[in-house]
């Protein structure tokens, strides 16, 4: 049982309103037995994270309703003093759970339980003399605790809990045939009211993080007129279960929430028969309602927590009205209600929470609501697993019902770096994308099957340095602008090349400054997660036309690069001067200005996320001019068709338009040998297509020969080992160490 201290708290007593013309009924001081009613509504939730990313969540989520008849019983000299001899009816419900998540991987410890109630204790004192009441109480139902975790069978423990409370003296009402009360009570924190298992330890933690634990609300009737047909009140909402919040988005009015939701309660007998009236009022409460910053993971940017920023609130448009400045409750006027309705509104997209209602009739007293086809005492809102704040019409829709909500497990093929860095909450709460929420957007879609990357797309240009000491190099970078398709292509390549990946474009201004996607969130979090941030390059460094910043740092993740910039308008120059050569020469470019330029951002994407080039090695030919004494067998060239080239001499067009005859043979363009940048599987994206105009081929004790390369196709993959099938005929076998770029991505900031 659970132990009752006396507590000083804010109580309201009012008598019951009886029908016009009811005669009086026998003063309850009078009477050998009094019926007794007793309601409670409790709910909160608190997450702490730890210094080293993992965090501590408490949910709970208790109600009940119990009616008994006491009976007299002799406790103190003037007292009329009434106890529970008998079962009571009714039913408790219990929901309690602490989740533990450290290194993506949770420990859950779990109370529930739904039933008839249990050992129960009810005492009520009236002392007429001094003109007060008391009433103590303690409810409990059966329970089971549930502790699971990676590697070991699920652990389960019988319990018992419920709430316990007693309310000192109060003011004896006026006509005390009846007695009405209710009072928001808040626990002591080690007091045993809601039990010495999950709910103190939760209420502790949310106090240590500078939360104030939420209250146990209650009611309570003394007394009753004689036998009535049962009552009941359901709790209802059209379309429940496809029902998921919208948050607002930046085009939103100021302070409208996202989307609505209509509730009803209607109130009816339990045997079909008509009323005899309605209630007075129905009212309805958010026994628990989430408070995540912002509205989605990034919007507001860098938003700052706030406890009473409730994601769910009770808005105009219904026969009950929002109470208070939180509109955590919504009441009807006093009338004769049969039905009524309230209009709950979303303000995050993954607010989550739980409706409860409450009619008060004459006669009867409180009726607490019951959930159409359930049977529960709360409407879960959305509609959600045991355990679960997201949405079960989302996961449904996705495929993911038997996944947790901190799961981060993504998979992709021939890599082991699983995870994406968001969470199954965090992707289904999503993001702002160019404007759009994540969910409206299928480009920008948080996919919880697919690896998650973001892009995020400059729109402003800076200056930047990278590296240190004479290895320092200055970039002038640029907005993305009306390189946008380019982008978008590149990313989409780069998803396609990784396999069961997605890559998410969002504008450099819907991130804040440290790039971390995930800033806004509480609930459902493991490790901050980041963005890769994409320029435009204004000129080329050291020949190239893309970078991926610092240049010095291997085994980048999107946290550890800097940036990424593509040179772009040189791409499309060096295109057009490489096309009209080759057209020039009869041979055929085999790829576009459009693969190009996806290829290179693809290419430079994959470095932010770890991946490095086939080779790193830049070949230091012994000659570039071959003169009469460069001959074979000692120095050998192979043009572009296969024939050798013996000639040695070649002319050069001046500026002038006159021509120079030189006496040697110029060896143009780049020149690789083994573990270049070319090498490995040509198909890759990491590959070099273009880069080289020359193969050198060192033979020991005879030579070189230098073989004259045609342009090939720009890779499209991510390769799975050293070479290609078929091997790289040209170039050879990557590096030792490099290729199997597909194993390599990283996308998840923390390594697993």
């Amino acid at each position: 049982m659970l132990r009752s201290v006396c507590l000083a708290l804010f109580l309201a007593a009012t008598p019951t309103l009886l029908p016009a013309g009811a005669a009086p009924t026998v003063p309850l001081r009078s009477r050998d037995q009094v019926a007794v009613q007793v309601i409670f509504t409790y709910g909160d939730a608190a997450t702490k994270t730890l210094a080293n990313g993992s965090s501590i969540r408490f949910d709970s989520e208790r109600s009940g309703a119990f009616d008994a008849m006491l009976d007299r019983y002799r406790a103190y000299a003037g007292v009329d003093s009434f106890k529970l001899d008998r079962p009571g009816q009714g039913s408790i419900s219990v929901g309690d759970t602490m989740t533990f998540l450290g290194g993506g991987q949770a420990v859950v410890r779990r109370e529930e339980g739904s039933g008839v109630p249990g050992e129960c204790a009810v005492t009520v004192h009236i002392d007429a003399q001094r003109g007060v009441y008391s009433i103590a109480f303690d409810l409990e139902t059966k329970t089971t605790v549930t502790l699971t975790g990676p590697g070991m069978a699920p652990q389960y423990t019988p319990n018992a809990t419920g709430v316990a409370y007693e309310s000192g003296d109060l003011p004896l009402p006026a006509g005390d045939d009846v007695i009405r009360g209710h009072a928001v009570f808040h626990p002591p924190i080690g007091g045993g009211h809601l039990g010495t298992n999950i709910v103190p330890e939760g209420r502790l933690l949310k106090q240590q993080e500078g939360g104030t634990p939420n209250p146990v609300h209650l009611r309570w009737q003394i007394g009753r007129p004689g036998p009535k047909p049962p009552l009941e009140l359901i709790l209802a909402m059209e379309d429940h279960a496809r029902w998921l919040p919208e948050g607002p988005t930046p085009a939103s009015p100021r302070g409208a929430p996202g989307n609505t939701a209509t509730l009803t309660a209607t109130l009816r007998r339990k045997d079909g028969g008509p009323l005899e009236r309605g209630a007075v009022n129905i009212r309805f409460d958010l026994a628990r309602s989430s408070t995540e910053p912002g509205v989605c993971l990034n919007f507001p940017v860098d938003a700052a927590p706030d406890p009473k920023d409730f994601d769910l609130r009770f808005v105009a448009g219904g026969d009950a009205k929002p109470l208070g400045p939180d509109a955590q409750a919504a009441e009807t006027p006093v009338g004769d209600w049969r039905q009524a309705s309230v209009v709950l509104g979303a303000f995050d997209w993954g607010a989550y929470g739980n409706v409860t209602a409450i009619a008060y009739v004459p006669d009867y007293g409180d009726v607490l609501a019951t959930v159409a086809g359930s049977g529960a005492r709360s409407l879960p809102m959305p509609q959600r697993a045991a355990g679960s704040n997201i949405g079960d019409a989302w996961k449904e829709q996705y495929g993911v019902t038997d996944r947790a909500d901190l799961d981060d497990t993504e998979k992709s093929p021939g890599n082991a770096n699983d995870g994406d860095g968001f969470t199954l909450y965090e992707e289904y709460r999503g993001l702002i994308a160019r404007g759009q929420h994540s969910r409206r957007d299928a480009d920008a879609r948080l996919d919880p099957k697919r690896k998650n990357l973001v892009l995020l797309l400059a729109q402003r240009g800076r200056t930047a340095v990278s590296g240190a000491g004479g290895a320092a190099q200055s970039f002038n970078l640029q907005p993305v602008g009306g390189n946008l398709p380019a982008a978008l292509a590149g990313g989409r390549l780069l998803a396609g090349a990784i396999g069961d990946a997605h890559v998410v474009p969002v504008w450099q201004d819907e991130a804040p400054a440290s790039r971390r996607m995930n800033a806004n969130s509480a609930y459902g979090h493991h490790k901050p997660q980041h963005g890769v941030l994409l320029y435009a390059l204004n000129s080329g460094v050291a020949g190239d036309v893309g970078v991926a910043a610092p240049l010095e740092r291997r085994n980048k993740t999107p946290l550890t690069c800097d940036f990424v910039a593509v040179d772009f308008a040189a791409i499309a120059s060096g295109y057009a001067a490489q096309a009209a050569a080759n057209a020039a020469g009869g041979i055929r470019t085999p790829y576009t200005l459009a693969d190009e330029l996806a290829n290179t951002v693809a290419h430079e994407l994959a470095h932010a996320c770890g991946v490095p080039h086939h080779g790193d090695r830049e070949s230091s030919s012994p000659t570039r001019q071959l003169d009469r004494t460069h001959v074979p067998p000692r120095y050998k060239v192979i043009g572009s068709d296969g024939t050798e080239v013996t000639a040695r001499e070649h002319t050069v067009t001046n500026p002038d338009g006159t021509v120079t005859k030189k006496d040697y043979f110029e060896l143009k363009g780049q020149i690789a040998g083994d573990d270049s940048r070319s090498s490995g599987d040509l198909t890759c994206l990491m590959c070099y297509p273009n880069y080289y105009t020359w193969r050198l081929t060192a033979i020991r004790g005879q030579g070189y020969v230098w073989r004259a390369m045609l342009p090939l196709p720009m890779g499209t993959t991510l390769c799975t080992a050293r070479d290609g099938s078929p091997p790289n005929p040209h170039f050879g076998p990557a590096a030792a160490g490099r290729g199997n770029c597909r194993a390599k991505v990283k996308i998840r900031d923390e390594a697993n």
